[in-house]
């Protein structure tokens, strides 16, 4: 029996070779499967809707364009988030707000202490903390936590080197930590 994420990769990978011998149907599948995720990704990563929008619609030009190139059809998602990535860099060059993280590396292995149950969070709070973290942070989350993404994806969907995207996602962690933490005080306050 497959595991959910070998299933995943098996379905993209014919979704891939479907969209490589022009079945049009299989590029209407691959945008209703991945906009949502993409335009959520984006939209965390560029600022606005409009700019998220503008953003998504040069990607699904890139992948139109270039998933006959596509070898491994199981990198699908991580190819796709790349495409993203790229474009919204491109978009930040063109605004002149082009994102920087703070963050220094950390030991390899580094782990938190007294990690917070994350699932029991408002969804509210934690998408109002999200927009709080800087565009790299909120990057590294969205794909670690909500694309369930590995180290090694994050690693190829950023550019980033191993030990950053480790570094970022412990210190995004920290940070969100921190203000849903002071969110919470000020609700107990109120």
């Amino acid at each position: 029996m497959l595991s959910m994420a070998e299933g995943d990769r098996a379905r993209d990978e014919l979704l891939v070779i479907r969209c490589q011998q022009g079945e049009a149907q299989a590029y209407e599948d691959l945008v209703q499967a991945m906009e949502r995720k993409l335009f959520y990704y984006v939209r965390r990563f560029v600022g606005s809707d409009e700019n998220a929008a503008d953003v998504l619609q040069e990607v699904w030009v890139a992948v139109f364009e270039k998933v006959g190139k596509l070898k491994d059809g199981g990198a699908l998602r991580p190819w796709l988030y790349r495409v993203a990535h790229d474009k919204a860099i491109s978009q930040f060059r063109r605004d002149r707000t082009e994102p920087t993280a703070d963050a220094e590396p950390i030991e390899e292995g580094a782990e938190e202490a007294g990690e917070t149950d994350w699932n029991a969070l408002d969804a509210s709070r934690v998408h109002a903390a999200l927009d709080d973290l800087s565009g790299p942070h909120r990057e590294v989350l969205t794909l670690y936590f909500l694309e369930g993404m590995t180290y090694a994806e994050i690693a190829q969907v950023t550019g980033a080197p191993m030990g950053l995207v480790k570094s970022r996602l412990h210190y995004a962690k920290r940070t969100l930590r921190r203000l849903l933490e002071k969110t919470r005080r000020e609700d107990a306050d109120a």
